[in-house]
């Protein structure tokens, strides 16, 4: 595995793929700095019986994807590999995937925010829960109360990042999604959101429109763009860091146990139910077929 971090030039990046590169593999290039064994454990489960294997690298970012992909795909480049599929965030672009710049085979968009949207699994989660409890399956249900949790934290988050999408949609120069998840969420208090910063922040977002009556129309204009594009299911719109933050706070709450963040992390991508990702593994059986 490869530290893709910022130390290196892009150039250095592109010589460290084509390095790594053979050509009985094909090359996923990611976003997460630092993830790639992440990646490379969702691609074995996912990938499990097929023929295909996989070389991952990080590079920080959907803009250096983008600048990887334009400087690899170029006919002069030759890395070795079988070839080269690069996989991206959703973000807010999956809204609208017609209007992302970049419209190739090999570029693919996530179709939820973000590759951690695909992590909130109630079975894996109660599983997590039993391991640390050592209870039965009906205590463990009652305990961690799942449904509940992912009812209002998925009502609250989503009305914020209806928020975050009409700031990035209309160009508002405020934070959104790059604010700490603890900006939002309390997770010392069973990891429930914080309504008084959610009002804040609304306040500020409504200070850059013209009147109360301008603000609420594009609030319900983006809200109702989110609802078609999703088809109603509004977790897809949620960066999944927010909910892990969350579930953290509410399973050391509700659980009165201690376990560190990335201990859940990994439980729940070696469990969580693989299928929500066929889509990704269709898309790139076509690609390398």
């Amino acid at each position: 595995m490869f530290d893709h971090s910022s130390n290196f030039s892009s150039e250095g990046l592109y010589n460290r793929i084509i390095m790594a590169s053979h050509s009985d593999k094909w090359s996923i290039v990611v976003e997460d700095s630092g993830k790639e064994y992440e990646y490379e454990q969702i691609f074995a489960r996912l990938f499990h019986g097929t023929h295909l294997t996989f070389n991952f690298f990080s590079v920080g970012g959907k803009t250096a994807v983008i600048a990887a992909f334009n400087e690899l795909s170029s006919e002069e480049i030759n890395t070795g590999s079988l070839g080269e599929i690069y996989l991206v965030d959703g973000d807010f672009d999956f809204i609208c995937p017609t209007n992302f710049n970049i419209q190739h085979d090999s570029f693919i968009l996530l179709d939820r925010y973000n590759i951690e949207s695909y992590f909130i699994d109630k079975s894996a989660i109660e599983s997590f829960a039993k391991g640390k409890m050592r209870v039965t399956n009906e205590h463990v249900v009652s305990s961690v109360n799942y449904l509940e949790w992912h009812r209002e934290t998925v009502s609250d988050l989503f009305n914020l990042f209806v928020l975050f999408y009409m700031v990035k949609k209309n160009s508002i120069d405020i934070q959104n999604v790059g604010s700490s998840p603890d900006k939002f969420i309390n997770r010392s208090s069973g990891g429930r959101f914080n309504n008084d910063s959610y009002n804040t922040y609304r306040d500020l977002v409504k200070s850059f429109f013209s009147n109360d009556s301008h603000f609420e129309a594009e609030l319900q204009s983006c809200t109702n763009v989110v609802l078609n594009s999703i088809n109603n299911h509004k977790d897809r719109l949620i960066c999944g860091k927010y909910c892990l933050y969350s579930l953290a706070g509410h399973l050391n709450s509700n659980l009165k146990i201690q376990f560190k963040h990335d201990e859940l992390r990994w439980w729940l991508i070696d469990h969580i139910d693989i299928n929500t990702l066929e889509w990704l593994k269709n898309r790139i059986l076509q690609i390398t077929t």
